[in-house]
């Protein structure tokens, strides 16, 4: 369904060429990768390698300068018009760590919001889908409370029912636990789990290697700006070929 292709990105984008900074320089560096349609891929690496870059470039939140990403019929590219962009970013949808709610909107209203700013829907049409997105999420009940009286999970669950509302082919979730306590983690897992029958395709860049495991169809691992490994979790964790991996599992777990 994605097809990534050579994605090169300097931190200072035109800035950082003009300099001539080098190749340690770049956050993505030649990063090529593929995901498959309704697949959920977890994307893991040390801090620094370009996991949170490459979901802004995979939304079309941060140009690259070089290489290309093709979704379905649609292509971006360093030079893509801005009607080519637009269509783009409308199959995708972003989850942010921090949730990003407006504290004095309901969890319904949160969802509506986007659909009327994006979709331009009116207010009724707007909540009868933010309704049917929050079900999705097991948040239908929860549709009148407001984000103070909201648990960490039951946050970022009306987050993805904010992002899921506007019907994307792809999800992508930046760091989607790292806001919540340990307990509250399965919530999210199993909201993910579940959209998965939906055929959304997910990608959920994570720190937490036991969360990817559960979560992943295949997980892939960044190291240095480059995908240097790609596999089901059973092959990635258990039985790495690759030396970068390794040294990320064993900062991790010893």
């Amino acid at each position: 369904m994605i097809r990534i292709r050579d994605l090169r990105l300097k931190y200072s984008a035109a800035a950082a060429l003009e300099a001539g900074l080098v190749e340690s320089g770049c956050v993505l560096n030649g990063l090529s990768l593929d995901v498959v349609e309704g697949e959920i891929l977890g994307v893991i690496g040390r801090s620094g390698s370009g996991k949170s870059t490459l979901l802004r470039v995979m939304s079309g939140l941060e140009p690259f300068q070089e290489g290309s990403i093709q979704m379905g019929d649609s292509e971006l590219g360093p030079k893509s018009r801005q009607a080519a962009q637009a269509k783009y970013r409308a199959q995708t949808g972003v989850v942010f760590q921090d949730f990003h709610l407006f504290p004095h909107y309901s969890a319904l209203q949160n969802v509506a919001l986007a659909l009327k700013i994006v979709r331009g829907l009116e207010t009724d049409a707007a909540e009868r889908e933010a309704l049917a997105a929050l079900e999705k999420v097991s948040l239908r009940a929860a549709a009148h409370q407001y984000p103070e009286t909201l648990s960490g999970g039951q946050k970022q669950r009306v987050a993805i029912a904010r992002a899921l509302a506007l019907k994307p082919r792809v999800l992508l979730y930046d760091e989607p636990t790292s806001a919540l306590d340990p307990d509250l983690r399965f919530e999210i897992l199993d909201v993910i789990r579940g959209l998965k029958s939906l055929g959304i395709t997910q990608i959920v860049v994570t720190h937490e290697i036991p969360f990817a495991r559960r979560v992943s169809d295949r997980i892939a691992v960044l190291a240095e700006g480059k995908i240097c490994e790609v596999g089901t979790p059973d092959q990635v964790l258990d039985r790495s070929h690759s030396e970068a991996t390794k040294e990320l599992l064993k900062r991790n777990w010893g």
